[in-house]
């Protein structure tokens, strides 16, 4: 079985026009083989480990970077090696990365309410299509299982029923051969008790932080994003990662 972890970077909601730069949403999946996910569960834990932190302490790279939880009293240089270790390891993973960049614009006849809905509903049915190709491409039979992260969604089942309808009944998905192997219903999960789903969080970090500006002058996520810049899918033919492993969108609508 695959499985495909899913987790966000950004806030979904309508932004601000006195806002100078690019606001962007990142909806990032991790894709992996079940064989290797309780090698994750264990390595995770002993990078922690090596540098003195609780082994169980979670991956959340906001609160590495401005220091709280488990991190809070941390040097930056004990912070910055946290972070070399957590994505020279995801680099050296047997897994597939799939990132969607969303440009957030202003829409004035939307809510606020049904401007992050819209948002959401693009980015999912984005991600999903490329998920969906990407195991096309690969050729496989085996049963594919999404994971995301709940903390976000909480109880809301608003995006357990968007997935199922992209799947089942969306205009590209149910084209793509591959979409007949997903699990129709996602599972959701607190990224607290699955580290591939902490591994998402640092992938959509770094991805946006890439994309948008002011940039930090003590956590250099260009280097970041550029250690595990290969693990993107790439479209065939091409060997490009923009369209397949990176998508880029502007939501106007």
């Amino acid at each position: 079985m695959y499985f495909v972890f899913v987790d966000y970077s950004g806030n979904p909601s309508k932004p601000r026009y006195s806002v100078p730069h690019e606001e962007i949403y990142v909806l990032s999946a991790l894709i992996m083989h079940e064989e290797i996910i309780d090698s994750v569960e264990d390595a995770v834990g002993n990078i922690l480990q090596d540098l003195n932190i609780d082994r169980n302490a979670e991956i959340h790279v906001s609160s590495i970077v401005h220091p709280k939880e488990h991190y809070s009293g941390l040097s930056i240089d004990v912070r910055r090696a946290l972070l070399d270790k957590i994505y020279d390891y995801i680099a050296s993973l047997d897994c597939t990365i799939i990132s969607i960049v969303i440009y957030r614009r202003p829409v004035d006849q939307l809510s606020k309410r049904d401007y992050i809905s819209r948002l959401q509903e693009t980015a999912y049915e984005l991600l999903i299509e490329r998920l969906a190709k990407f195991f096309d491409k690969i050729d496989i039979r085996e049963r594919v299982l999404i994971i995301i992260d709940e903390s976000f969604y909480k109880r809301d089942t608003t995006i357990r029923t968007l997935v199922k309808k992209i799947i089942t009944a969306g205009l590209y998905v149910p084209r793509i051969n591959a979409s007949r192997l997903f699990f129709r219903v996602p599972l959701f999960y607190d990224s607290r008790d699955i580290r591939a789903l902490q591994l998402t969080d640092a992938i959509s970090y770094a991805v946006f932080k890439k994309h948008t500006s002011p940039r930090s002058h003590v956590f250099d996520f260009t280097i970041y994003y550029n250690k595990i810049l290969s693990k993107f899918d790439k479209c065939p033919n091409t060997n490009r990662i923009e369209g397949c492993g990176l998508k880029y969108w502007t939501f106007t609508e």
